[in-house]
């Protein structure tokens, strides 16, 4: 009779062993814990899980390494020193018995092993992380935020929509404004910075650095000239150079 396994899902586990280093006949490093789950149906389920903290060429599992030091406040650097107290003679294995933890994804898997013609299904744990997970974010830095994406929020929250069509029954509005003079970049881009001076003397203020007029320019390209694709912002034609410096005027 097959022994009966949990639902696949979570589980809370708990340590009931001595943990120890594997090696499977690929080559992989790993770290097997024996445990006993907390919260299962049939109670007191337990088995043995496989941590593969290294490839066969030696390419290391950081993440599987990370979830072990979380559980078991390992530093990451001895597998042995991880599971013995003496990892040189490999004695004294550490104890663990009252270490919690997070068994995830578990899954039920079937497989015929060697020698046998019959399949068996086995419970089979998906990842071992620390109770409560690990944050995957953290608060963002408004500087180095607005430093990279600054313009390119500003130039999404300034881009004009064509007009819809006037209300039946209400006259249409004046009409619009002849054609810029067409100019130079060069041209454009003095007038914003002539615009700048104005307005910092106006308001008392220290002018805005070079970046920070960089990233006037761009929202503005992007206001005026939303056909422009962001990455031709810098080859616009004298028409478009002339919108800019009539804007800046």
């Amino acid at each position: 009779m097959s022994k009966q396994l949990p639902a696949e899902g979570d589980y809370i586990a708990k340590c009931n062993g001595s943990l120890r280093v594997i090696e499977s006949s690929k080559g992989t490093l790993g770290i097997e814990v024996p445990y006993v789950l907390q919260n299962s149906e049939p109670q007191g389920f337990a088995g043995n899980m496989q941590v593969w903290i290294a490839k066969a060429d030696g390419t290391l599992q950081t993440a599987q390494i990370d979830n072990l030091s979380a559980v078991f406040g390992w530093n990451g650097k001895d597998p042995w020193e991880l599971c013995f107290e003496d990892p040189d003679t490999q004695q004294k294995p550490r104890d663990y018995s009252s270490v919690e933890f997070k068994l995830a994804d578990c899954k039920h898997e079937s497989f015929t092993p060697e020698g046998k013609d019959e399949s068996v299904t086995v419970f089979k744990p998906s990842w071992l992380n620390p109770l409560g997970g690990k944050s995957s974010y953290e608060p963002a830095d408004r500087a180095e935020f607005m430093k990279k994406f600054g313009s390119k929020f500003r130039a999404a929250s300034t881009t004009t929509k064509k007009p819809s069509a006037p209300p039946a029954g209400k006259k249409p509005g004046p009409p619009s404004k002849p054609a810029a003079p067409p100019c130079s970049m060069e041209e454009a881009w003095g007038a914003c910075v002539e615009k700048e001076k104005r307005d910092a003397a106006a308001q008392k203020r220290t002018a805005k650095t070079e970046e920070e007029l960089a990233n006037d320019w761009y929202a503005k390209i992007a206001e005026l000239c939303p056909e422009v694709p962001e990455a031709n912002q810098d080859t616009l034609t004298k028409e478009q150079y002339g919108k800019l410096r009539a804007a800046f005027a």
